[in-house]
């Protein structure tokens, strides 16, 4: 995973590296004010004290920190500039790499999954180019987060996602405008175009990769295989930056399966 984050946001890089077996490279934006290297660290494993999972023999070895330190003139976040030296942080060490923000918890097997199919989807040849690997991704209502046996089985199994997603569909007839599901597909609450194209309710019915075609203002999270393309380094705080990533990949001849 190739994670790009400011050090307030250590706890979530916790959890993520509670869930993902894999190798984590994540680059930390430091400012003049902020932590130092040192102690940076010290927080990011006292999260994991914390949650009782500092007796995982791999974490230092699978959690790799970067740090960027700012001139003290800057004024924006370099959020393609972060995500670039994350993926060549990846890069250096593993064949397959996927970009995504320190916001976003994998599932408890997605590591597992991704091992068994990734090199069948990702190494056999594309009909037009190279090809992507879309990861589904969903919001879920603050009630299911804060119930943390709810929180689990969500995590943990595509069947409670789609048993939740489907019974708020079931009843979307006598909700609101102003009623909030129980989970949805990222980012639709705000952005109809986000994740539309990623066809989620397809996944859920299948078990089957399928392809889909790019639409505009599409901005799914992607596993890639070396060598990585890279974001543009003009965008800055956030806004569009992901969009402009996944029209770059199709004029470069990608493709994208689910």
């Amino acid at each position: 995973l190739a994670v790009q984050m400011s050090p307030d946001r250590l706890s979530m890089l916790a959890a993520i590296a509670q869930r993902w077996h894999g190798h984590i490279y994540a680059v930390v934006y430091v400012r003049k004010d902020d932590f130092s290297a040192r102690e940076t660290r010290a927080r990011f494993f006292d999260s994991f004290k914390k949650a009782g999972k500092l007796q995982d023999p791999t974490l230092k070895t699978r959690v790799e920190l970067e740090f960027y330190r700012a001139p003290s003139s800057w004024k924006w976040y370099p959020v393609n500039l972060l995500r670039n030296m994350a993926l060549r942080g990846c890069a250096a060490r593993a064949q397959f790499a996927m970009t995504v923000d320190v916001d976003f918890i994998p599932n408890t097997d997605a590591y597992a999954l991704m091992q068994q199919h990734v090199t069948k989807l990702l190494s056999a040849e594309a009909t037009i180019g190279r090809r992507a690997l879309v990861v589904p991704a969903f919001e879920a209502h603050d009630r299911v987060l804060r119930d943390k046996d709810w929180l689990n089985e969500l995590l943990g199994s595509k069947s409670e996602l789609t048993k939740l997603y489907l019974r708020d569909k079931k009843e979307r007839k006598r909700q609101t405008k102003r009623t909030q599901a129980a989970v949805w597909p990222f980012d639709q609450k705000r952005s109809a175009t986000g994740h539309r194209a990623t066809n989620s309710e397809q996944w859920m019915k299948t078990d089957t990769p399928y392809r889909v075609d790019y639409k505009w203002g599409w901005e799914p999270y992607l596993l890639l295989r070396a060598p990585f393309p890279e974001y543009d380094e003009t965008f800055v705080e956030y806004g569009q930056n992901k969009v402009m990533y996944a029209y770059e990949l199709l004029a470069a001849g990608f493709e994208f399966a689910v």
